[in-house]
């Protein structure tokens, strides 16, 4: 073998090596926290959120490398015009919601259903959307509402989905607990 090509495969060799960590990226979260959001119902996160308020509606919200987690909340009888939303009206608020929701991102709907939490019951959908990036990818959201109140858990993915990805998707969009009281 010659040099240049020993030099060559070894160039090969020791670039492959440094990009084969990149091709098998897993999220690594060794320690939920878990956020009380209202005294009545709380979210873990893979790591410590920012919160914020925006109009009303209070965002936490953790950015990873492979995706977005968020968790809102807002008294919806504090919005001025709003209709009372009661348990047995709000699976017409969920839909309404959702449709929002995918509308505003000029979104396609994939997926939903039903879930129940607690005893109450709400929404997990699913649609796509174009990323900041230009490319369409999936997007997963969970609507709640108890009490006067909306919570929405919304998973962003940034990278494409592996196995290990969508365990953590699970966990955190299956992680709001709510407490009795």
């Amino acid at each position: 073998m010659s040099s240049k090509l020993s030099v060559k495969l070894l160039i090969l060799l020791v670039a492959a090596s440094c990009l084969l960590p990149l091709l098998s990226f897993r999220p690594n979260i060794t320690e939920w926290v878990k956020v009380r959001l209202t005294p009545a119902v709380s979210v873990s996160f893979p790591e410590k959120p920012t919160q914020q308020e925006m109009n009303g509606i209070q965002i936490y919200k953790v950015a990873r490398p492979e995706a977005v987690y968020m968790a809102m909340y807002l008294n919806h009888k504090s919005e001025a015009g709003q209709q009372t939303v009661t348990e047995a009206r709000s699976y017409q608020f969920y839909l309404g919601m959702m449709n929002s929701m995918v509308r505003n991102v000029n979104g396609t709907l994939t997926d939903s259903a039903s879930f129940s939490v607690g005893g109450v019951k709400g929404l997990d959908f699913s649609y796509t959307a174009q990323q900041a990036n230009g490319t369409v990818g999936r997007r997963r959201n969970r609507v709640l509402f108890r009490k006067n109140m909306v919570y929405s858990l919304a998973y962003t993915p940034l990278v494409q989905a592996t196995d290990s990805s969508r365990a953590v998707e699970e966990r955190f969009l299956r992680s709001i607990e709510i407490t009795k009281d």
